[in-house]
């Protein structure tokens, strides 16, 4: 079986039946995220910043759309995406909401209103047991395309050794981008 619909990945969620959402090709309104020790992204590090901000920002250009944690996804020969092949639900202590929000306020502009939702695992599973993080997306209005991933900014060196980091000795400034319109 597979969810053909987001409507429908979530009311297999909801009714706690997530082999039913095996199978599920990912497209343009879903993605497949297997969480590490780390959670879904590694918000310690900033590859794991920028991925979740360019996750969230190609699903709002896009129109929207539901990254899935707790599912591992894997390309078939025989498929164009890759397809969420096995239950793999996690510990809510590996995400913190907040920690997520202020990745994506301050990586991805404009700023995207993305939604948050845990959803259990059957708790009669003698297999696995945890649970599934959902990021829904919405898509940005057309006036406001396009999203941008700005990747934050970056404090100098001496102050980045005095929060406990260690940075080179030449820290660079990250471009910023600013959206345009012209009237005419």
């Amino acid at each position: 079986m597979a969810a053909d619909s987001m409507v429908q990945l979530i009311s297999y969620l909801t009714a706690q039946q997530p082999y039913e959402i095996v199978g599920t090709p990912e497209s343009e309104w879903v993605d497949f995220k297997s969480a590490s020790p780390k959670g879904p992204y590694d918000l310690s590090t900033d590859k794991g910043k920028f991925e979740l901000a360019k996750d969230v920002a190609a699903f709002a250009n896009a129109g929207g759309g539901l990254i899935v944690c707790g599912f591992k996804a894997k390309k078939r020969t025989n498929e164009l995406y890759e397809v969420a092949e096995k239950v793999t639900p996690f510990d809510k202590k590996l995400v913190n909401i907040d920690s997520y929000k202020d990745v994506l306020t301050e990586y991805v502009r404009p700023l995207i209103n993305a939604k948050f939702f845990w959803f259990d695992h059957p708790e009669d599973d003698p297999e696995t047991s945890g649970h599934y993080f959902v990021i829904e997306v919405p898509a940005l209005a057309e006036s406001e395309r396009w999203a941008l991933v700005t990747c934050g900014t970056t404090t100098t060196a001496s102050s980045s050794r005095a929060a406990g980091r260690s940075r080179s000795a030449t820290a660079t400034t990250r471009p910023t981008f600013r959206r345009t319109t012209s009237t005419g």
